[in-house]
């Protein structure tokens, strides 16, 4: 962050009409857990240790560090803070009179620029922001923002940096509970298959999965899986995985690349009434082992492109890129049994023991 020192710490100067303003650059490491009253001793060390070379033309520092130079951004520093902390005086010369002429500013020097001053109200000031980075309503609550969290740190200075307030009271209750207010109707007795299946029947023909690999631009290019078709081969999969006895408190592994396989295997497990492990082939061998072995999977779901060695046995390994589960057979295929949620069991009373 940069800052503007007045640049007159020799009494010789002092009189003197002119801009002897240099910019100081100050660089501070934020420990989110630190109280803030810490922060600024370590911000006080900083700065007086930056004062002590602010004769150094800011021009020779660029000059020393060398930079990468950009014309449409500083080179060191992209947020400026000035705080001017003399009184404003009414200047008075025999014979004259002086005015202020406000001053607008059409074009912003850097990034973001606060400005503040001493008054006897107490401190005023100003943003200044880049146009192109920033809306005027992001401004306007960063400066709310500003506010509260210098009030925050007036009330306790004690604080933790992570534990001082930002929002006001309108824009707590705005984010914590009014937009959180999502609570919905819930059909507690059915799995989530059966509620995609539902979907099904709604929508058939709408896109269900749409996955792009990376390896063409054209976003025509990347694989489609209508509602119907996923069901067909969810279907399919689930099928082959009761034959197999797949059922309730039966773990699958599953050890698939990110693609519209995984997502079929995921709901085919579920409508056998299984349950799936999932599993990174990026794992350490023997962390896959001990996995499937304290797991006792007994299948795994992945595909010939994924290497895996030295599994336990007995696990049967179903490689889904082998499987024509797009079979046209599937539209006869019948809809594999229907598992059933679980009743949410009441807690049982505790006894309590006094001693």
């Amino acid at each position: 962050m940069g800052i503007p020192t007045a640049n007159r710490n020799r009494a010789e100067v002092e009189p003197l009409i002119g801009f002897f303003v240099n910019t100081l650059v100050l660089r501070s490491h934020i420990n989110p857990q630190a109280r803030f009253t810490d922060l600024l001793e370590h911000l006080k060390t900083t700065t007086w240790s930056a004062y002590e070379h602010q004769d150094l033309p800011f021009e020779r520092l660029v000059e020393a560090l060398q930079p990468v130079r950009d014309l449409s951004y500083n080179p060191l520093f992209q947020v400026k803070f000035r705080l001017e902390n003399r009184p404003q005086q009414q200047l008075e010369l025999p014979g004259l009179s002086f005015s202020p002429i406000p001053q607008s500013v059409f074009t912003a020097k850097l990034d973001l620029s606060v400005d503040l001053y001493e008054t006897a109200a107490g401190l005023v000031g100003g943003f200044e922001y880049n146009r192109k980075l920033f809306e005027p309503e992001t401004m306007e609550r960063m400066a709310q923002h500003f506010q509260v969290l210098l009030e925050g740190i007036a009330a306790d200075p004690q604080q933790r940096l992570c534990e001082l307030p930002l929002l006001s009271e309108a824009e707590r209750q705005q984010i914590l509970v009014d937009w959180n207010a999502t609570d919905r109707p819930y059909n507690q007795n059915q799995c989530f298959h059966q509620l995609f299946e539902a979907q099904v029947e709604k929508t058939p023909d709408a896109i269900a999965l749409l996955f792009d690999n990376g390896d063409s631009d054209d976003p025509d290019a990347a694989e489609r899986l209508t509602y119907a078709e996923l069901n067909r081969r969810s279907n399919r999969l689930a099928h082959r995985l009761r034959a197999l006895g797949v059922g309730p408190e039966v773990l699958v592994g599953i050890c698939i690349p990110r693609s519209l396989s995984m997502v079929i295997a995921l709901l085919a497990i579920l409508k056998a009434g299984g349950a799936y492990l999932p599993l990174d082939a990026e794992y350490p061998p023997e962390r896959l082992r001990y996995m499937l072995s304290d797991a006792q999977v007994g299948i795994l779901l992945s595909e010939t492109t994924v290497e895996l060695s030295g599994l336990p046995d007995p696990i049967q390994r179903i490689n889904l890129d082998r499987l024509a589960l797009s079979d046209s057979s599937l539209n006869l295929a019948p809809k594999p049994p229907r598992p059933t949620p679980r009743p949410t069991p009441h807690p049982t009373p505790r006894s309590t023991k006094t001693r």
